[in-house]
């Protein structure tokens, strides 16, 4: 099972990482980008795992 705190520490540091690379307008960009990329994924695995 995947604990969702892992799942947000790996979100948070993308955050991270684009808001060193654009701004803060560009990470929030790409916080929206990687949450539809992520969420076929998360559903993916939870109905996998789960």
């Amino acid at each position: 099972m995947i604990d969702e705190s892992a799942i947000t520490g790996i979100v948070e540091w993308l955050m991270g990482k684009a808001r060193d690379r654009f701004g803060i307008g560009g990470a929030s960009i790409a916080f929206i980008l990687c949450l539809v990329a992520l969420m076929p994924l998360v559903v993916f695995l939870s109905m996998w795992l789960g």
